[in-house]
């Protein structure tokens, strides 16, 4: 069973993309998922949002254009 929630650095290894890219998404994306924050140092994203963000860009993505947005093959549940 897959985790609920996600740190920041386990969205990055799954969406294969950096820490960093993840961080530079959530400050220039206004669509993606906006993570709970615990602590002053620890973020958590749902999975469900993360799922449907990814969806979402697959979606609107023009075919055969190169894009920016690197999107997962397959979204995090499977």
């Amino acid at each position: 069973m897959k985790p609920e929630f996600l740190q920041p650095a386990a969205v990055a290894a799954e969406c294969g993309v950096s820490r960093r890219t993840v961080h530079r998404r959530m400050r220039d994306d206004p669509d993606f998922p906006k993570p709970i924050r615990l602590t002053a140092r620890m973020l958590l994203f749902k999975r469900s949002e993360l799922d449907a963000y990814f969806e979402l860009k697959r979606q609107t993505q023009p075919t055969g254009e190169q894009s920016d947005v690197r999107i997962r093959k397959e979204t995090i549940n499977h």
